[in-house]
């Protein structure tokens, strides 16, 4: 202890005592020590570091410990007094040579390499051979150790730090553990064994029967239901072995089997002989001593070649032994589990101890797991930051990290997290309740997947911080203002005596007499010059200085010596003494008249601007809303320039057409009046060609707007391009060679067949325009998976589909081309040589079908044009539709068509068809009056019926109402359109079919023969 007339050892007594405050036996002694006359010398002496680590990790739970100086002096903290046992509390500030003597020779190469490299070292259940029981007994302890430098601010290293977490109880545990499962193991083993020698085969039966395992046999005959034993098994089951031999039933030796096991007897029994296969079930017998016996049935079923079961012979094996072993087993688990449930109590008692540490200490205590989530936190959370346990245990703790600190945090948690690396002097700032932040300076170090930390609220350390350097920046700020010649004035105001004193700068800025700056004014004389609109503010703003301290900055007006006011700006600290009672303000005055003036001209402009900005977004939003008017305008414009061309494609054709048909028949008329027959055919000839290519021009606008009539089948395409693979070749001619690429298993399509071979033919047509010299026209086709992307990219929803791809060698199409080619009417051929609608027509079927159509093309490359069509996952059908140019035949006796229609010329026109081929014929002008003849009781072999149609009924609503009470009724749609009234959803149903205007007189015979055939008439049921 130091003298009282040593006032050095005085001090460092009382320094002492003020760095090992607080709590715990080792600060108790380490008051009470004499660190001066130790290596480590008088604490005043000590390092930043290693004094702030020492206030540190006393508060910590864990065991942590400082090795410092040369010769690695300890200071250890009360959880590690626990490691040291009775070589506390002598250990305390002495050398690691003595205080670790025993194991010092392994040990300090690695505090030497901490101190030379800087590297830190980790161990985990390191085991150590310990002098530290009393009177100098060893034993063998095992620890979690780190050791990390500790460095002072100019980067040296001022000690080792040392966490030691014992890990001697767990490993002991463990190691226990390992020799009851060990032991577990091998009764595991002995009884597999047992298990392995019960199981018994055709050849081993004889085995077993000579050394005794085998204890009985039996055979049941399940056709006469005969059970017949010998003699062991008899006596097994307490029976009389003569009957045994006879034959028993087998309900008197269920009888001798314990009550609780005859249930899953039964059930076994009966699952073997329904089943077939191998039986074996272990239940308890009565013997004739009346006590209960372990057996194991095995036995095999055999069954008929019908699947009868015949018979089921079998042995008896005695199981007692081995269900002994398996309780002993049984037992031994137990055992086991009532050892670890002790050894857990007792983890949980010495937790407990801990837990009072956890409780009181000030510092914030917490576990986080590896998610980086808290696991637990001690009150001291909630003291310092305003959250309870139950808000932070279970949150990301990065949630409550300032947002500038998150960086430093992260790299901080991966250092503990992923390398296992104490974190040291590491600080951050912590969200509190209120929403304010504080600074925490932490301790953390990684152990069994967790990290464990002790953080110290270091606020008040942190602002004094902040405020000390932004007085040496202020100082910076007047010594450079001063150069520069902004600063115009100084003064000081002491509070004691409430005088004022100034220079000659502030004299002269504030208008006052020159002979009272050095004997001072008091505060109101002054203020006096200031302007009244500032003096309020000025003086609450000096008020709240002087109250809470800190820096003063405040702008202001004041009247010089002319009478007029300047704008000045006064900075200055208030300076407090030991006791923390205000005692001086000194401070400056800056010009920052011209200042204010920019910035008042800048807010003028700045308010001229917003001005000119919300009138900017008026006149913005009113030319908006003008362009979308002269969008939409223009929009209307050429969607009546594409109607107009449209229909002037239309008229065009549809003129050329008609003038063939009224020529004709003009004509016609002519020669006949005059009584000249010789040249009539060809004027017939002429009209019926006219109406034919107007019939052909209107099927492809329908298919262009996908609104024709579709008979979608089940289609092999690869079959359907190789029956037209001849006519392709036939109609390309010579010049050109064609080539048809497939696949295997190609997916069928549901489609229309013919109008798919259209489609086919006219692609063959244009890649023959396309080459003009000759060329390879090839078609390929494969099955496409699309996913999403992919399918968003075809424009098609995801799935499956068949692509046709034909490719030319040909001249091949530039953009602009491309853009326009499904157009109608739209063409680069010379006039007369095509219409334009044949990509139009394709296109429109394509979509129709569920599909799309892709081209690919380049100028001199040629072309490819890719049709995909969805996969029917269906079966297709192998016969072969036959086109038919036979006769149709005449009407059968009796047969009766009702047909449906308003348009008198053309239903008298059918009925007179159907009257010369034999047929009797039912009319109706309308829907209702159609369905009225359906209700009645007449015969009707076929209904004829319009799609469109007046009275409210249209012609599929007419077929409909005419099933209800005709369900075989058999319905030709004849319609000018595709209407979605006639086909459903693009399909017909079974026994319906359409037929397109116009049509031919010999294709709506043959079509009405092949519909009616040689079935029944459709009678009312």
């Amino acid at each position: 202890m130091a003298s009282e007339d040593n006032p050095t050892g005085s001090h460092a007594s009382l320094d002492a005592a003020a760095l090992f405050a607080g709590p715990g036996e080792v600060r108790a002694v380490a008051r009470e020590l004499d660190w001066s006359q130790g290596p480590l010398g008088p604490t005043t002496d000590w390092s930043p570091a290693i004094r702030t680590m020492v206030r540190t990790m006393f508060d910590s739970p864990f065991p942590i410990c400082l090795w410092s100086g040369p010769h690695y002096a300890l200071i250890y903290n009360d959880a590690y007094r626990r490691i040291l046992a009775a070589k506390h509390p002598a250990a305390l500030g002495l050398p690691g040579a003595v205080v670790l003597a025993e194991i010092w020779e392994e040990l300090q190469p690695q505090f030497d390499g901490v101190r030379a490299r800087g590297e830190p070292v980790y161990h985990e259940d390191a085991p150590f051979v310990m002098a530290r029981l009393e009177g100098g007994g060893t034993e063998t302890a095992w620890f979690n150790y780190s050791l990390s430098p500790l460095r002072d601010e100019d980067g040296s290293i001022a000690a080792v730090l040392n966490i030691t977490p014992e890990t001697s109880s767990r490993v002991l545990l463990q190691r226990r553990l390992d020799q009851e499962q060990a032991a577990l193991a091998l009764s595991e083993d002995r009884l597999r064994s047992q298990v392995a020698v019960a199981k018994t085969d055709a050849e081993r039966v004889q085995l077993t029967l000579a050394a005794g395992a085998i204890i009985g046999t039996w055979f049941w005959n399940l056709s006469t239901d005969q059970f017949t034993v010998d003699e062991a098994f008899a006596t097994a089951f307490g029976l009389d072995p003569a009957l045994g031999r006879e034959g028993i039933p087998l309900a008197q030796i269920v009888a001798t089997v314990h009550p609780d096991d005859q249930a899953g007897l039964a059930v076994a029994i009966n699952h073997a002989i329904s089943k077939g296969g191998r039986y074996a079930h272990q239940y308890r017998v009565r013997r004739r001593n009346g006590r209960y016996h372990w057996l194991e049935a095995n036995g095999h079923v055999e069954h008929g070649p019908d699947g009868t079961p015949l018979r089921f012979p079998g042995v008896l094996i005695d199981v007692e032994e081995r269900r002994a072993v398996e309780a002993e087993r049984e037992h031994a688990i137990a055992a086991l589990r009532e050892l670890n449930a002790d050894l857990e109590r007792k983890v949980l008692e010495r937790s407990f101890a801990r837990g009072r540490t956890w409780q009181v200490s000030p510092d914030l205590l917490v576990v986080i797991g590896g998610n980086g989530c808290f696991e637990s936190v001690n009150p001291a959370w909630t003291a310092t930051l305003g959250w309870s346990e139950k808000e932070l245990t279970q949150s990301d703790f990065l949630r409550f990290v300032h947002p500038q600190d998150l960086v430093n945090t992260q790299k901080a948690w991966a250092d503990a997290s992923e390398r296992r690396l104490p974190v040291l002097h590491f600080r951050n700032r912590y969200r509190h309740k209120d929403g304010g932040w504080r600074w925490l300076a932490w301790v953390a170090v990684p152990d069994e997947g967790k990290v464990y930390g002790s953080a110290r609220d270091v606020t008040l350390e942190v602002e004094q911080a902040i405020i000390l350097k932004e007085s040496q920046q202020t100082n910076k700020h007047v010594q450079a203002a001063l150069a520069a010649g902004a600063i115009i004035g100084t003064w000081n105001w002491n509070f004691e005596d409430d005088f004022f004193t100034f220079d000659e700068g502030f004299a002269f800025a504030f208008g006052h007499d020159l002979s009272s700056a050095q004997t001072g004014l008091p505060i109101d004389a002054v203020l006096v010059h200031v302007h009244p609109e500032d003096r309020p503010g000025l003086n609450a703003a000096i008020a709240q200085t002087i109250e809470r301290g800190g820096a003063y900055a405040r702008q202001y007006r004041v009247r010089r010596a002319d009478g007029n006011y300047y704008w000045i700006e006064a900075n200055g600290r208030v300076e407090f003494d030991a006791a923390g009672k205000s005692t001086n303000f000194p401070g400056f005055i800056i010009d920052v008249d011209e200042r204010v003036s920019l910035e008042a001209e800048r807010d003028r402009a700045t308010a001229e601007l917003r001005t000119l900005s919300n009138t900017l977004e008026t006149r913005i939003a009113t030319r908006t809303a003008e362009l979308m008017q002269a969008e939409e305008s223009l929009r209307q414009s050429q969607k009546m320039e594409a109607v107009g061309q449209l229909t002037g494609g239309l008229a065009h054709d549809f003129n050329n057409l008609l003038t063939a048909v009224t020529g004709g028949l003009e004509m016609l008329a002519a020669k006949v009046a005059k009584g000249e027959y010789g040249k009539l055919d060809r004027y017939i000839a002429m009209a019926q060609t006219g109406a034919n290519r107007a019939a052909a021009l209107t099927q492809r606008l329908l298919a262009f707007s996908r609104r024709q009539t579709l008979a979608p089948i089940p289609t092999d395409v690869d079959r359907l391009i190789a029956s037209m693979e001849e006519m392709i070749d036939h109609t390309l001619g010579p010049e050109f060679e064609v080539k048809v690429v497939s696949i295997p298993g190609l997916w069928p399509v549901l489609v229309d067949a013919p109008q798919l071979e259209n489609a086919l033919l006219n692609l063959g047509i244009n890649a023959r325009d396309a080459m003009p010299d000759g060329g390879l026209l090839t078609i390929e086709t494969s099955n496409e998976r699309l996913d999403a992307r992919a399918a968003a990219d075809q424009d098609l929803p995801e799935g499956e589909y068949v692509s046709i791809c034909v490719t030319d060698t040909g001249i091949g199409m530039p953009p602009e081309v491309i853009a326009r080619v499904f157009d109608p009417f739209f063409t680069t051929k010379p006039i007369g040589q095509g219409t334009g609608l044949g990509l139009s027509m394709i296109y429109g079927f394509v979509r129709q079908s569920g599909g799309q159509v892709r081209i690919y093309s380049e100028v001199g490359k040629g072309t490819t044009m890719c049709l995909y069509l969805p996969r029917y996952l269906g079966d297709v059908a192998a016969t072969e539709q036959e086109a038919g140019n036979a006769d149709a035949g005449k009407a059968l006796p009796g047969e009766t068509i009702l047909i449906v229609e308003d348009e008198i010329a053309i239903r008298q026109l059918v009925a007179d068809v159907l009257s010369d081929a034999g047929y009797r014929v039912l009319e109706a002008p309308n829907g209702p009056a159609g369905v009225k003849l359906l209700q009645s009781e007449e015969r009707i072999d076929l209904l004829i019926t319009d799609v469109g149609l007046p009275g409210g009924l249209n012609g599929r609503q007419v077929a409909d109402a005419g099933r209800v009470v005709r369900p075989a009724l058999k319905v030709l749609f004849v319609t000018g359109y595709a209407a979605n009234a006639a086909v459903g959803a693009g399909h017909l149903d079974e026994g319906m079919q359409v037929l397109t205007k116009p049509f031919n007189i010999a294709e709506l015979e043959m079509r009405i023969r092949e519909m009616i055939g040689n079935e029944s008439a459709a009678l009312p049921s």
